[in-house]
């Protein structure tokens, strides 16, 4: 799985650090890095410890610019959000307080957006209720909550 060739724990440091300083990473990210250029798991440990003290990544750095990205130009919903940052393993009191963080964010705004530009595509044929599914599946695809997609179908479709 790992490279041919074998980096000292420096090289491996240097590289990390380059990384680190040109993009946002999380620690699952630099973990993987390290297994990828063949670092031993004692080292891998001392090169995490020393990043996060020098502040070269947080997690919580991570999951803020992930989240605000997500939302502003995927317009994701937080369900899909917190799995994307759950499968990067970040932890859960960091989700909850980014996530909750979102509500500044033109949230319903993106639904609403997504769901009218979809219904505008949609064939004039289609029954309501058939659009109503194929609008509602969209929006769960996107990682809405229900609640919120049934709020906003109602308003939109019966207009």
């Amino acid at each position: 799985m790992g490279i041919e060739k074998k980096f000292t724990t420096e090289e491996v440091l240097q590289r990390l650090m380059r990384i680190c300083s040109t993009k946002e990473v999380c620690s699952y990210d630099i973990r993987r890095k390290m297994i990828f250029l063949g670092t031993d798991e004692s080292d891998q440990e001392k090169i995490i410890k020393y990043l996060k003290k020098e502040n070269f990544f947080s997690d919580e750095r991570y999951s803020r610019a992930f989240a605000n990205d997500r939302l502003k130009f995927q317009k994701w919903g937080k369900i899909k959000i917190r799995r994307a940052l759950l499968a990067k393993r970040i932890p859960q009191a960091i989700i909850d307080e980014v996530l909750k963080d979102t509500e500044s964010v033109n949230y319903s705004g993106n639904l609403i957006e997504i769901l009218n530009k979809k219904l505008h595509s949609l064939k004039g044929t289609v029954s309501v209720q058939e659009k109503k599914a194929k609008l509602y599946r969209l929006a769960i695809s996107r990682g809405f909550e229900s609640e919120m997609i049934l709020d906003v179908l109602d308003k939109i479709v019966n207009e």
